[in-house]
């Protein structure tokens, strides 16, 4: 881009230092290049659609507590992700214990089915 100088008849051409936020426009599918451009976090961008009353009652949050729109959705993800990690583990708990059962002694079976049966929840 030139820069015009005093005599309108010469021109200084400009160079573009390179910047973070330059370098993350020039490469804007370089995730490292997107990190660089000096966000609350790193983060990947995407788009959802939410129900109006949602898209709603997040802005009123957000205003609420003084926060970005960003700010906001990543903590709801994040608490619903959290609140659903539970499942996972006791799925994985569940087959092993599951092929445990098919390799016990039936008197171990029995008498931890005893206990079990015994004890007060």
């Amino acid at each position: 881009m030139p820069l015009q100088t005093a005599d309108a008849s010469r021109s200084i051409w400009a160079t573009r230092a390179p910047t973070p936020q330059r370098f993350a426009a020039d490469h804007p599918g370089d995730l490292s290049a997107r990190s660089l451009t000096g966000g609350y976090t790193p983060s990947m961008k995407t788009a959802v659609s939410v129900p109006d009353d949602v898209f709603q009652s997040a802005e009123r949050l957000a205003r609420r507590e003084r926060r970005s729109r960003s700010e906001v959705y990543s903590a709801a993800i994040r608490e619903y992700v959290a609140r659903h990690a539970p499942d996972e583990v006791t799925e994985a708990i569940n087959e092993v214990i599951g092929d445990l059962d098919a390799q016990l002694d039936p008197f171990v079976r029995a008498a931890g089915d005893r206990v079990i049966e015994s004890s007060e929840w």
